[in-house]
């Protein structure tokens, strides 16, 4: 009777993530991308708390975890009081676009947001998985933490909520990034689905390995006849191909590698890589269209203008 209420929290916050990121694309203004860090560690923080009460259901650990949420409240709170403050004193008024995070900082907020996003899924999942299967969270993977982080990025708590994850937030920066790169979203979302480990039925093995595998090959071959045509003229959506199809081919080795040894790492790894990859462009998204500076000198149409 638990489950349904789980996934509707995890689809929940699946949104919400999505939505966030979708907020501070191509923005370097502080006080969204402040806000954006805020509302991930707080998801971080309510996540760790449930995760604290499951470790050792009490009173004193429900303490701990509000002692927790409370703490990173302050700390997240910290930054955004500042920026509203030095607004206020500075310009007469509290505006969301005075100022900015400054490129050379700037990477290093686009990290901390992506890793807290997938920080939060994998909380999310160990938590989910701990709750529906019964066991402890020391117990999820057999105490192992190479299992236990395989066990949770392959799970159906992982995968399908990333999927849905990374097709929200494709669909709201839509605008912002040009259609091919939606088809190659699309390709991604598939893989997510089609996860042979995230059913531990047996129809659903034999079906998603090979619904997997077309999919991989169609994208590969998608690749290969635009390539064939004429690779578009930037040169990030070029490299962006090109790793995916590394990543996909490490996919198709970690599913044999699942099916003969039963170890899902190498297969979770390139779940994990292929998500970092599309998130580091969801929050640049610009880099996808902008074209490369070409020298007057080596056109040759303007001598004939």
């Amino acid at each position: 009777m638990l489950e349904p209420f789980l996934w509707m929290a995890a689809i929940g916050m699946s949104l919400l993530s999505a939505y966030t990121l979708a907020y501070i694309s191509d923005t370097d203004r502080a006080l969204e991308v402040y806000l954006a860090i805020f509302v991930l560690g707080m998801m971080a923080a309510m996540l760790g708390g449930g995760l604290i009460y499951l470790a050792h259901p009490s009173v004193p650990s429900i303490e701990t975890a509000i002692w927790l949420n409370m703490g990173v409240m302050g700390f997240l709170t910290v930054p955004i009081i500042r920026v509203l403050v030095k607004t206020a004193l500075e310009k007469g008024e509290l505006t969301l676009y005075v100022y900015t995070i400054p490129y050379r900082y700037l990477w290093l907020t686009r990290i901390l947001v992506i890793s807290l996003v997938l920080f939060n899924e994998l909380l999310m999942g160990w938590a989910f998985i701990a709750v529906t299967q019964g066991v402890s969270i020391f117990g999820v993977g057999g105490g192992s933490l190479i299992r236990a982080f395989s066990a949770i990025v392959s799970s159906d708590w992982f995968v399908f909520i990333m999927a849905v994850e990374m097709a929200f937030s494709a669909y709201l920066i839509r605008k912002l990034i040009p259609k091919s790169f939606l088809l190659v979203v699309l390709f991604q979302t598939a893989t997510m689905i089609f996860s042979p480990t995230a059913v531990g039925v047996t129809y659903w093995k034999e079906i998603s390995i090979v619904a997997d595998g077309l999919v991989m090959a169609g994208f590969m071959a998608y690749v290969f006849l635009k390539l064939y045509r004429g690779a578009p003229p930037n040169r990030n959506f070029i490299s962006y191909l090109y790793t995916l199809v590394v990543i996909y081919v490490f996919m198709m080795i970690g599913i044999l590698v699942w099916v003969a040894t039963k170890s899902e790492l190498l297969f979770s790894l390139s779940l994990f890589a292929q998500m970092v990859l599309y998130f580091r462009v969801e929050l640049e998204p610009s880099t996808l269209t902008a074209r490369e500076k070409r020298s007057w000198l080596l056109d040759a149409k303007w001598s004939f203008q």
